[in-house]
C-alpha cells in the first residue's frame, strides 16, 4: 500500500480513504456483505436465471379467442355439470347450438368473432393467403385488405352463393357484375375490384372446393334466415329493428316533402358524372341509395340551382317550375364524386363551362335592367361562384350512421374540405 501510495496524488489517496471508510460504515450496519460487492451477481445466481426463448418471427396459427367465446365455454362447462350426459338427445354438442343462436346472419360482421365456426375456417384460409401475399410484396397486411373486409366478403358469399361468382356473371346477385359486387364490400375500392386485383384473388380462395363446402355447411345452420338475392339490403342498417327503420322512413319522407321528389333514386337515374361502380357503400345492384349533393338552405338563385340539380338528376324544375329556394348563403355547395377517367373530367369541365356561360348571361341581363343604378349584387347577395367551395366526396358513410348522427356522413372527408364547408349539412 505504501509503494502504491507514493504513485497516487493526494486527491486520489483521500478519495480511496473515503471509499474505505464508507464501506466499513455500511458493513457495520449490515447493508453489505463482507468482501462481496452487493451489485455483483454470483455465478450460481446467473445459472438459476431462466433463459428467454427467442420468439419465432413467423405468425402463429389463427385461433378464436374472445370474451364472447370464453363466456360460451364457461356456460358449456356449467351446463355439463347441471345436466347429465344421458339427458342430451343424440349427444349434441352444446357449443354448436349456442353459437348458432348467437350468430346473426342478417348483419354484416365487423370482426372474426361474429362468424360461425364454418365461416371462421374460411376466414383462416383468407388470412393465410393475405400473409403469403404480404411476404411476397413486402407490405403491411392492412394494405392488402382488412379483417372486416374478409369477414364481410365471407358473409355475403355465405348468404348468397352467386355473390361475385366468376362461374357465371349472369347469375350474380340479381344481374350485377363481379366488380359491382366487390365494390359493395366494405374496404374494397375500384383498384382492388378491377380484374387482377386483390378482390379477385380473394374470390379464388373462396371458390376452393373445401371453402365452398364449409360455406354450404354454414348455410345449413339456419336455412330459415337466408335472404333472397332480390331482397332489399341496406348496408349497416339493421332492418329487423323497427326503430331504426322508422327513423330512415321519416327522413325519407322529410326529404320528399322538402324537394317534391322521392329521396331515394335508382342507380340508373344518378348523377351522369358518377360511375355506378364508384358507389362503394351500396349493396348488390338491387339496393337503393340516398342522393345527398346540394344544401338547399345555401341556394339563392333558382336558375342556378336548377342548372345544378339537372346535372345531378334531381328534376325539381319539372315538378315545380316556379319553385324558389330559401334565402340564405349566396353560394351553392355541391358534392361531386367523379369517376377517375377522362370521360368524367370532360363532363366536369363541360359543367364548369356551362356555369360560366350562365353566370355571364345573368350578369349581362342584370346590367341591362339595372343600367344607371351602379353595381348591383348578383343573385341576391353577391355573385354566384362555385370555385371556392366545390368539394369531392370520398366515402359516403352507412345509412345507419346518417340516421343516428347528423354530421356522421362527412367524417371520412379530407380536412381541407371540412374547412371549406364548415356548415354544410345534408338536406
Amino acid at each position: 500500500m505504501s509503494s502504491d501510495a507514493s504513485d497516487l496524488s493526494p486527491y486520489e489517496l483521500a478519495r480511496l480513504e473515503r471509499i474505505r471508510r464508507n464501506e466499513d460504515r455500511l458493513r457495520g450496519l449490515g447493508l453489505i456483505r463482507s468482501g462481496k460487492p452487493e451489485n455483483k451477481a454470483s455465478a450460481a445466481d446467473r445459472e438459476k436465471k431462466v433463459q428467454r426463448v427467442r420468439r419465432n418471427g413467423r405468425p402463429s396459427v389463427t385461433t378464436r379467442s374472445s370474451k364472447r367465446l370464453r363466456e360460451l365455454k364457461d356456460s358449456k362447462q356449467i351446463s355439463h355439470k347441471e345436466v347429465a350426459e344421458d339427458d342430451i338427445p343424440g349427444g349434441e354438442d352444446l357449443t354448436v347450438s349456442v353459437l348458432e343462436d348467437e350468430v346473426n346472419y342478417v348483419l354484416m360482421p365487423q370482426e372474426p368473432e361474429q362468424l360461425d365456426d364454418h365461416e371462421f375456417q374460411v376466414y383462416a384460409a383468407l388470412r393465410a393467403w393475405r400473409l403469403r401475399r404480404k411476404n411476397e410484396l413486402e407490405v403491411e397486411p392492412y394494405k392488402i385488405c382488412q379483417n372486416r373486409t374478409l369477414c364481410e366478403l365471407i358473409r355475403r358469399r355465405r348468404n348468397y352463393s352467386g355473390f361475385a361468382s366468376r362461374r357465371g356473371e349472369e347469375g350474380n346477385a340479381g344481374g350485377g357484375t363481379v366488380e359491382q359486387d366487390l365494390l359493395s364490400v366494405w374496404g374494397i375500392g375500384p383498384s382492388k375490384a378491377a380484374p387482377g386485383g386483390f378482390g379477385w384473388e380473394m374470390l379464388e380462395i373462396l371458390e376452393i372446393e373445401e371453402n365452398c363446402r364449409l360455406l354450404e355447411l354454414s348455410r345449413t345452420l339456419s336455412t330459415g334466415e337466408q335472404k333472397s338475392p332480390t331482397s332489399l339490403q341496406v348496408k349497416g342498417t339493421r332492418l329487423h329493428q323497427p326503430s331504426t327503420m322508422i327513423k330512415t322512413i321519416m327522413i325519407a319522407a322529410a326529404l320528399a316533402a322538402l324537394h317534391g321528389v322521392a329521396a331515394f333514386a335508382p342507380l340508373s337515374q344518378r348523377n351522369p358524372f358518377i360511375s355506378s361502380s364508384d358507389f362503394r357503400r351500396t349493396n348488390p345492384p338491387t339496393s337503393l341509395k340516398m342522393c345527398i349533393c346540394i344544401n338547399c338552405a345555401r341556394v339563392t338563385n333558382c336558375l342556378a340551382y336548377h342548372f345544378v340539380e339537372e346535372q345531378h338528376s334531381q328534376p325539381h324544375i319539372n315538378k315545380s317550375p316556379n319553385w324558389e329556394p330559401r334565402n340564405g348563403s349566396p353560394t351553392i355547395q355541391v358534392h361531386i364524386r367523379p369517376d377517375a377517367n377522362r370521360k368524367a373530367e370532360k363532363a366536369l369541365g363541360q359543367m364548369w363551362k356551362e356555369h360560366e356561360d350562365q353566370t355571364r348571361q345573368a350578369e349581362e341581363d342584370s346590367m341591362k335592367t339595372k343600367e344607371g343604378d351602379g353595381e348591383v349584387s348578383l343573385f341576391g347577395e353577391k355573385q354566384y361562384d362555385l370555385s371556392g367551395i366545390t368539394s369531392y366526396e370520398y366515402d359516403v358513410v352507412e345509412c345507419e350512421d346518417f340516421v343516428l348522427s347528423k354530421d356522421a356522413w362527412v367524417k371520412n372527408m379530407p380536412e381541407e374540405i371540412r374547412i371549406a364547408n364548415p356548415k354544410f349539412v345534408p338536406t
